[in-house]
This record gives C-alpha cells, sequence and structure tokens, in this order.
C-alpha cells in the first residue's frame, strides 16, 4: 500500500464513520 492510498483509506474510513448510513 502506498502513502497515498493509506490516505485516500483513511479519508475514506473516517467520512464512512461521520456520516449517516445512507
Amino acid at each position: 500500500l502506498s502513502g497515498g492510498e493509506k490516505q485516500r483509506v483513511a479519508l475514506a474510513r473516517a467520512f464512512l464513520k461521520a456520516s449517516p448510513i445512507l
């Protein structure tokens, strides 16, 4: 996993945690 991919995964996880289930 490259640094950019790690950042994207972290962002996606934070977004999914913060947002309600749609």
